[in-house]
């Protein structure tokens, strides 16, 4: 007889994370919190966003797997694993990266490339709920081409150097309030500089039929698979996958930029919670 067990599962990216009680793969309970992102957040504040998912749990969990951005370096990895254990003490749990939880969720224990497309972008060849290769997830500063961040990189970068169509320049100015010392206080000097970023992602979206904006997404698109797509050495051969807020969005012209480049598309998965209940059955 299988003993039916709980976990608690959390995919966390750069602006929110998504928290899951697991019951024989169902999920039971559900809360999403804001993203922990560890370069970005403080111990406390860490601790506190756990912590409000703890003390909403009627049930201990018999085990956490917690996803999430940033947290491929060791020290990041290590210092997010003693905070969360501080939550969750006596509890066996698992820190692991945020494109591992997509590789699971996207592929399970089949073959693919996995993408997420969102505050960041990140790519992996995966099989059998592993890693093979890994290209990207190198930040809004050094990379995350096609990410929400570095759409709202973009954009804001032709705001400022007054290389946006008049109609364009207006409406931003107009929906956002923008001034200038604002953008780059919030850039340089404030906290979530990436979640600031990809704030704008929306506006490029709700203007995707004028030419230029149309132009200024397909180049973020097609910079994310040459840089990370296709310099994975399965990359034209199996299907490529997709999750994330960004990815969600612009499904139709990511597909049509994929197929102009010989890429075969697969899924394009909202959440991943739900494929990663059912890896860890």
């Amino acid at each position: 007889m299988m003993t039916t067990r709980t976990f608690l599962i959390a995919d966390s990216g750069g602006t929110k994370a998504a928290w899951a009680l697991v019951r024989d793969g169902q999920v039971i309970w559900q809360r999403r919190t804001p993203g922990l992102p560890p370069s970005f957040l403080s111990d406390a504040e860490i601790i506190g966003l756990a912590k409000s998912v703890a003390d909403q749990l009627n049930t201990l969990p018999e085990g956490v797997y917690f996803y999430g951005t940033g947290c491929r370096e060791s020290h990041a990895n290590a210092r997010m694993k003693k905070l969360l254990e501080y939550v969750f003490p006596k509890v066996p749990l698992e820190v692991e990266t945020d494109i591992l939880g997509a590789a699971r969720a996207l592929c399970g224990h089949e073959e693919g490339i996995a993408c997420i497309l969102g505050t960041g972008s990140n790519a992996c060849h995966c099989a059998d709920g592993k890693i093979l290769q890994n290209i990207g997830g190198l930040g809004f500063i050094l990379g995350d081409e096609g990410s929400g961040a570095a759409l709202g990189k973009t954009l804001l970068a032709a705001y400022l150097n007054q290389e946006l169509p008049e109609n364009l320049h207006h409406a931003l100015e107009k929906d956002y309030a923008l001034h200038r010392d604002e953008i780059i206080d919030a850039v340089y000097r404030k906290p979530a500089p990436n979640r600031y970023l990809a704030a704008f992602a929306p506006f490029v979206q709700q203007w995707l039929e004028h030419p230029y904006m149309a132009a200024l997404a397909e180049q973020q698109f097609r910079a994310f698979f040459e840089k990370s797509v296709l310099k994975l050495s399965a990359g034209q051969s199996i299907p490529v996958h997709f999750t994330g807020s960004i990815a969600c969005h612009f499904e139709q012209l990511i597909r049509e930029i994929a197929q102009k480049m010989g890429l075969k598309t697969g899924v394009f998965l909202t959440d991943p919670i739900e494929g990663l209940a059912a890896f860890h059955r």
